[in-house]
Formats: structure tokens, C-alpha cells, sequence
């Protein structure tokens, strides 16, 4: 049974490590074995894990970076600044509601034609 609930949620032992990771310093699969974690406790705690990996939140921060970056270089060559508030983020990977956030095409046309003239696109 607790094999199935790992292999359930992808590779287990990308699971696993997450598992460690997340909780540390408790080790939840340990716990399990010792029958000091029950397999609903287990599935309650795999249940928790945030839906991204490391690497997307790094993808997530650096892209974001990237936008505010071009942004401040756009402000600082053109007389038509645009708004901190007109950057167009990727989804927040904190946010747990399956509404997916509105595309302002506006502000995404603004920083691809800087991002263009920039870096000559």
C-alpha cells in the first residue's frame, strides 16, 4: 500500500527526497517503517508538499527577475516608462487556487518590444 501511494505521485524516490527535505528534520518514511507514522499520516504529509519542484521555483524566480530587469533598463533609455505594476508575471507558484490568473497582453507586448530593442529581436 505505501509503495502504491509513493509511486502514485511520480518517482519515489524524487518523493522521498522531497519528503526529507521538506519535513526535515523528521524523516517521514522512516516513521512510517517504524510504525510511528500511520499510511494516512504518510499520504497527509505527501498531500502537503508544495506541486513545484526546486528547479521550477528557480525557473519561476529568475524569469521574474529577468521581466523587473528589463523593465528598469526600458525606464532608463525611453521617455515612456512603464508601470512596476504593468510587469506580467508567470503564475505565483505559492497560489493555491486553480483560477488561472487574467494574461494582461498589453504589458507582455510592452516588455517584448523592450526586451526586443534591447537585445535586438
Amino acid at each position: 500500500m505505501a509503495f502504491q501511494l509513493l509511486d502514485n505521485h511520480g518517482k519515489p524516490e524524487e518523493l522521498e527526497a522531497r519528503l526529507c527535505k521538506e519535513y526535515a528534520p523528521r524523516d517521514p518514511i522512516r516513521e512510517f517503517w517504524e510504525g510511528r507514522l500511520t499510511l494516512r499520516g504518510l499520504n497527509a504529509l505527501i498531500g502537503g508538499l508544495s506541486a513545484w519542484s526546486d528547479r521550477e521555483w528557480l525557473l519561476w524566480n529568475v524569469e521574474s527577475r529577468l521581466r523587473e530587469r528589463i523593465l528598469q533598463a526600458h525606464n532608463a533609455i525611453y521617455e515612456d516608462p512603464i508601470s512596476q505594476d504593468d510587469i506580467n508575471y508567470l503564475p505565483n507558484p505559492d497560489k493555491t487556487d486553480d483560477e488561472p490568473e487574467p494574461e494582461d497582453t498589453q504589458s507582455t507586448m510592452l516588455l517584448d518590444k523592450a526586451a526586443a530593442i534591447m537585445f535586438g529581436g
